[in-house]
């Protein structure tokens, strides 16, 4: 089996038939491992109609469903995608992979986002900078975090970002662009990657900045890193958006959040570059 999706899903009956349907058509030959994490809407029915191989499991959120999922998946390559994103480009798995097998990536995110750690001393300026794509269609934004007191250094991430214009053909790409760290989703690894730094760590349960922490491990044992924009990979609504609605997991949310951040700050700022040193480099097009 070349290509796996792994895909956990929390109470989406009211669109999952649709979100399924258009996701195996998208990509027709890879194996689905779907994880129900604790749904009680009939989304397990659902999933049992469309998946491979389905894991009922029991509220476990995001970082430990998406573990059970990679662990059973059978594929060379392994796409994780989130239960509320809508893919309409039909060939998007087989062109993101080929262009990874092509020129030596291991981790590939879909989502138009990556970040760079970042650790300077006080004195030294946030950059606020942005670098244009030759084509004229693509820019990337410069976005800084809110800086950390570290001793005597500031340490925070440095988002770049993805910001298109429509061509005038109407055709969409996107560059592949190699940085530290990507988020998912989708967020597509290599069965290297998986075996060199294994599953995603759960310390970081229940979910964010277990991607990032990741692809700083992956970093470490060489592996390329790149994102780019998937052509039509949208947001689907529902998923996540009680997290900002929800009073009391929003403030789940923001403890999570603070919580993990310290967490990736802490483990991998000795690996973290100076401003002066912020650089992506885009290696195609897809």
């Amino acid at each position: 089996m070349k290509y796996s999706i792994v895909l956990s899903v929390h109470n989406k009956a009211h669109y999952l038939d649709v979100f399924l349907d258009q996701l195996r058509r998208s990509a027709r030959e890879a194996e689905l491992v779907a994880v129900d994490d604790g749904s009680t809407d009939g989304t397990q029915t659902i999933l049992g109609y469309y998946a491979d191989r389905l894991i009922v499991a029991n509220d476990i959120w995001e970082v430990r469903a998406n573990n059970a999922g990679i662990a059973a998946a059978t594929g060379d390559w392994v796409a994780i995608v989130q239960d509320d994103d809508f893919i309409l480009a039909a060939d998007w798995l087989d062109v993101c992979v080929d262009f990874m097998e092509s020129n030596g990536i291991d981790i590939l995110s879909g989502r138009g986002v990556g970040q760079i750690g970042v650790r300077c001393v006080g004195s030294e300026n946030l950059p606020q900078k942005s670098w244009q794509i030759p084509n004229k269609i693509e820019a990337l934004d410069n976005i800084p975090d809110p800086p950390v007191i570290d001793g005597d250094h500031y340490v925070y991430l440095h988002t770049i970002a993805k910001r298109f214009r429509l061509p005038s053909d109407n055709r969409f790409e996107s560059m592949v662009t190699l940085c530290p760290m990507v988020i998912r989703s989708p967020l597509i690894l290599s069965r290297r990657a998986l075996d060199m730094v294994g599953l995603l760590d759960k310390g970081f349960a229940p979910l964010l900045y277990d991607d990032l922490d990741y692809c700083m491990r992956a970093n470490a044992h060489g592996l390329k890193v790149a994102f780019t924009s998937i052509p039509h990979f949208s947001r689907f609504g529902g998923g996540s958006k009680d997290l900002y609605t929800d009073p009391n997991k929003q403030r789940l949310f923001q403890e999570v959040e603070r919580r993990n951040r310290h967490k990736l700050l802490a483990r991998h700022k000795h690996r973290f570059v100076n401003p002066q040193e912020i650089f992506v480099r885009n290696v195609g097009v897809i």
